[in-house]
């Protein structure tokens, strides 16, 4: 049988190549437009009206596109190979470059949060494009921690050989490991899938070759991680922020009160993971499910590898079956290249959906091996470039980048969607308990394991301020988190302490994890809406889709029936998952 080709993305609509002499040219263009625009405005914005106030920003929206399609190029090309010099190249030089105009336009942020509430409020109230206005009230938000423009200027300029440089040699670390297995170098990617394979010999071995690997690069990755950290803890002191969540609340336009009520609602409802591995544990016959079974599929039937063409298509039949406004969108990414699905040697690992500007296109990169959740994990990045496109035509740059909590919100519904398309097609209850628990594996994963990882995250930042630590600290905080969630339910060893170490979150985005947990329970909410009345509730769906990053998640959720201020609302979402388990349960009675 001849082998399925996988997708590569299509990036000469930015660029012919890294070597296209017009990236130079447009980098000098652009430099030169946005240091005029600093010598005409800088120092006026108190004097501006309402009306020159949006002028200025349709033109500093107009050139924030053609400056984040340059940017966007040099990121995803990048990943595609992250040891490739000119690569590496010429995606540090944009790095550089982008911190230069981001200082000459400081100016502005800083004068616009300096206005007295009276003077700012009355400029708000004149200005007519509703996502203008809603930006420039969320600026304020920030305006207590905002720093004066020459110590602003020195961190931007700091992060380019601190922060980002750091996150960059993680990413270069992480994706060119080996993992030796059988006799064969295995990328992370590679390696991973194996510990959900059907063969337990095949999971232990697997999950100890990860172990081993990351081990053995503990010196740099514990080293890497403690750099942040304590990065995050300097900026965050002299700001004045008062925890080291603060900023990232404040991004995620949700307050303090309801990222608690998410965490503690959570962690209340332990129990459900614990009643979900003690029933898989039986199921899979096992005296003790160690940590690598938890992700063992059942096999009342031989896995079965699902090809490209047909996962990809049944991705696309259920889109379209739920809205064909969707569908449309849907089907643009497959077939006008926006999706790298091909195994690389030194690709970057895992999934993501990247939105580059408004005035282009998202790109979703995923390292497709035919698994049953390879498919769920291209519906999730979909759902991602919906909203992304749906938003970005609609608002424009200024309000297509969501906050994350909002970000996660459509993923996780696009898996929803596939899940049930699945569902309703089986009749076995053996098939139909086979998928159920997986999927269950992964609303665990989502919601429960991303909150543990929250908890870590919290440990780990708030002693890193009382002083360094080390690998073992670091290592003590994760599997104590850890093992608070699975209760007995699943025996954790010690091989299993170091694996906080590979996960990029930590590294790129501190504090990022709960938005995974958050759009999961609110995709749970909305699509128990979508099952009451879906004639009514998709055409309002699609509608806060394309309201992107307009307003608040509070304002813009309540238009479609939610409530994320209630303690309650948190709780109706994990009922949801506390429901699948019991119809796990009575599935597995009946075989």
């Amino acid at each position: 049988m001849k082998k399925e080709s996988l997708p590569v993305w299509d990036l000469t609509r930015f660029y012919a190549s890294d070597s296209d002499p017009q990236i130079a040219t447009d980098i000098v263009e652009l430099s030169k437009k946005y240091t005029a625009l600093q010598k005409k405005y800088k120092g006026r914005i108190a004097s501006l009206s309402a009306n020159e106030i949006e002028k200025l920003l349709d033109i500093l929206q107009k050139l924030n596109e053609k400056a984040g399609k340059v940017a966007s190029f040099a990121m995803l090309l990048a990943t595609t190979d992250t040891i490739k010099p000119e690569y590496g190249i010429l995606q540090q030089k944009i790095v550089e470059w982008e911190a230069e105009i981001s200082k000459s336009m400081l100016f502005f942020g800083i004068e616009w949060k300096g206005l007295s509430e009276k003077k700012a409020q009355t400029i708000l109230q004149q200005i007519n494009n509703p996502v203008y206005a809603h930006y420039l009230s969320y600026k304020r938000q920030f305006a207590p921690y905002t720093l004066k423009e020459d110590i602003e200027e020195v961190i931007l300029e700091k992060d380019i050989t601190g922060s980002s440089s750091w996150s960059r040699l993680f990413t270069q670390l992480t994706s060119t490991l080996q993992y030796e297995y059988k006799g064969k170098s295995l990328t992370q990617s590679e390696i991973l899938s194996l510990v959900s394979n059907d063969k337990r010999h095949v999971r232990k071995q697997s999950a100890e070759s990860v172990t081993k690997t990351l081990f053995g690069r503990k010196m740099e990755l514990s080293h890497i991680f403690n750099t942040l950290v304590a990065d995050k803890m300097m900026e965050d002191k002299r700001r004045g922020y008062k925890n080291w969540l603060t900023s990232r609340n404040l991004a995620n336009k949700v307050s303090d009160d309801i990222v608690s009520s998410l965490v503690t609602s959570v962690t209340a409802r332990y129990d459900i993971v614990s009643k979900h591995y003690r029933l898989k544990k039986k199921l899979l016959k096992l005296e003790t499910l160690y940590e690598y079974d938890r992700y063992a599929p059942l096999v009342f039937t031989k896995p079965s590898e699902i090809p490209w063409s047909e996962g990809s298509q049944l991705v696309r039949n259920a889109y379209r079956q739920f809205s064909a406004e969707a569908g449309d969108v849907i089907d643009g990414f497959f077939e006008e290249n926006y999706i790298h699905a091909a195994l690389l040697p030194n690709k970057r690992g895992g999934a993501f959906c990247a939105s580059t500007v408004s005035a282009a296109h998202p790109y979703i990169l995923t390292n497709y091996m035919k698994r049953p959740d390879d498919v769920m994990t291209l519906a999730h990045e979909l759902g991602h470039g919906l909203h992304q496109y749906l938003a970005g035509k609609t608002q424009g740059d200024y309000g297509l980048h969501m906050p994350l909590v909002t970000q996660e919100m459509a993923s996780t519904f696009g898996e929803m969607i596939v899940f049930h398309e699945l569902m309703n097609k089986l009749t076995n209850p053996k098939e139909k308990l086979t998928l159920l628990t997986q999927k269950i594996d992964s609303m665990i994963a989502t919601v429960f394991r991303q909150i543990s990882m929250h908890c870590f995250e919290d440990i780990v930042h708030t002693k890193r301020r009382e002083g360094e630590l080390t690998y073992e600290d670091i290592s003590d905080a994760w599997i104590t988190t850890q093992r608070a969630m699975f209760g007995k339910s699943v025996t954790l060893t010690d091989n299993y302490k170091g694996w906080w170490s590979y996960i990029p979150h930590f590294i790129h985005t501190p504090g990022y994890v709960y938005a995974y947990a958050f759009g999961e329970l609110l995709a749970l909410s909305l699509y128990k809406l979508y099952q009451k009345n879906p004639a009514d509730f998709t055409p309002k769906y699609i509608e806060l889709l394309k309201a992107g990053d307009s307003d608040y998640p509070v304002n813009l959720l309540k238009k479609v029936g939610v409530d994320i201020s209630k303690k309650s609302f948190w709780e109706e979402g994990l009922q949801v998952i506390a429901e699948l388990v019991e119809e796990e349960t009575k599935l597995s009675k009946q075989i």
